[in-house]
């Protein structure tokens, strides 16, 4: 399967946009907090951002549920998976627990040894249904609210930053986070009332989850374990943690274990797990072991020193042309305007991925990425069979999510195709008309000349017949 080696070009395009302008002046600045200032002692109970850094010295590790492979790990053939999960509860002016957030990594190894890294920003409401309220970047699998795509080839040793602030732009209270592949910024309901903070100590029960502020790397998917090889090694540190006081001051962590056997109700815990890693909270350092079941650190206390402002995270800015279909009898294919395809070749039968900085992302040739998309491109719906499909293309970047999206659904007999022309500029999706696609025209014609030939000796059989009855 072919990748793109690195992703220098993707960086030097994305540098050269104004995006990254954008991404320079939202978050490479301290932000500004009106917050009251808050006396001593609420100090990390009334926390307005929080900093993490994670370093792996190299990382290996598969995702899996019992003997099932997990979903997002086929991309298009099953890899190696896993995620780095900075988690927090989001708390109301009355102190209640109202929402829950996931600043995100996910890691997956494309090309043997290499992964490639993405993002996802995830809020979730409180109630029992678990309702995603923000999933970026967006894709049909909402409800799970994992990244339909990889960008960007991590080499290790490699440091992954987090960092998750809440501010108030007036009356409107928003969400910022940002990590190594992507940034968000995301206005709280005005049904929730505010000021609104981040939990980071223990405190009390929530509704579901952990209470305080946690860093955590586990499986991929919904209560899903990540399975460690004996090479996974790193440091942790420093977590920081920004009060309403507009001051930073370290943080003190515990090590978050949990005994896989027993599940992790009733302790501080996120959904997913993880086997064969050992976290030292002391000495800041996880490995492997064989056995081991911890999931990572999460915060115990507030150090009474304060500190300088972390770096916030500044990531390339990065522009997604992202096409999914969905039909039972249908594939996709993507030409660029040198005639470059993505997704199975009609001739063939076979996948391709001949445009550069572009890849087949899921378990099938019905999703289709491509990063920092220029010019026009034709895509190709072709049927195996009689019928109907929903065709979705979206235009997103990692700071703002989606641009623009257009849907198209319609329907096809088997051995045709339709094309559509695609204008990036303007997301301009235009459909042409039906033809015959040249590999299952053949295919087609022959049956359709055996269905002929039947009913021709059906006739000629009917006629003999009857002339024998006279």
């Amino acid at each position: 399967m072919k990748r793109w080696a690195s992703s220098g070009p993707i960086r030097a395009a994305a540098k050269r946009g104004g995006a990254l302008l954008l991404l320079v002046v939202l978050f490479s600045a301290q932000p500004t907090v009106s917050f009251e200032r808050t006396p001593f002692a609420v100090l990390g109970h009334q926390a307005v951002s929080v900093w993490s850094k994670i370093t792996f010295g190299m990382a290996d590790a598969y995702s899996t549920l019992g003997e099932r492979p997990i979903e997002d790990c086929l991309r298009p053939n099953l890899v190696d998976c896993f995620s780095i999960q900075q988690n927090f509860w989001i708390s109301d002016s009355l102190g209640n627990f109202v929402l829950w957030a996931q600043n995100t990594v996910e890691l997956a190894k494309l090309e043997s040894p290499t992964y490639y890294g993405t993002f996802t920003f995830q809020v979730w409401n409180s109630s029992t249904a678990r309702q995603p309220v923000l999933c970026e970047p967006e894709s049909s699998r909402r409800l799970s609210c994992r990244a339909p795509f990889y960008t960007d080839p991590v080499s290790f040793p490699q440091s992954f930053i987090f960092y998750s602030h809440i501010s108030n732009e007036g009356s409107i209270y928003v969400l910022q986070m940002s990590n190594n592949f992507g940034a968000t910024t995301w206005a709280i309901p005005a049904s929730i009332i505010c000021p609104c903070y981040i939990g980071t100590v223990p405190e009390k029960g929530p509704p579901w989850g952990s209470s305080p502020f946690e860093l955590v790397v586990v499986g991929l998917d919904s209560s899903a374990i990540a399975v460690f090889r004996n090479d996974t090694v790193g440091t942790i540190g420093p977590i920081l943690v920004e009060s309403a006081d507009g001051f930073w001051r370290e943080a003190t962590v515990k090590t978050l274990r949990c005994l896989v056997a027993g599940g992790c109700l009733g302790m501080l815990a996120t959904g997913e797990a993880s086997m064969d890693l050992v976290w030292n909270s002391t000495s800041g350092e996880f490995y492997w072991s064989g056995g081991g079941a911890d999931q990572g650190i999460y915060v115990s206390a507030i150090a009474t020193g304060v500190v300088g402002p972390p770096t916030i995270p500044n990531p390339p800015a990065e522009t997604y042309l992202y096409a999914e279909l969905r039909s039972l009898y249908a594939y996709l294919t993507i030409y660029d305007e040198a005639q470059r395809p993505l997704g199975v070749n009609p001739q063939t039968g076979k996948l391709v991925e001949e445009i550069p900085n572009a890849s087949i992302t899921h378990n099938s040739s019905e999703d289709l990425l491509i990063v920092n998309p220029t010019g026009e491109y034709e895509l190709v719906v072709t049927s195996g069979g009689n019928t109907g499909f929903e065709l979705f293309v979206s235009k997103a970047t990692n700071s703002v999510g989606v641009l623009a999206s257009r849907q198209y659904n319609g329907t096809l007999n088997v051995g045709y195709s339709m094309n559509f022309h695609l204008i990036v500029s303007d997301m301009n999706l235009i459909p042409q008309v039906t033809n015959l696609n040249t590999a299952l025209a053949p295919i087609a014609g022959i049956i359709v000349a055996l269905l002929g030939l039947v009913g021709a000796i059906a006739v000629i059989l009917f006629l003999r017949r009857k002339r024998v009855d006279n």
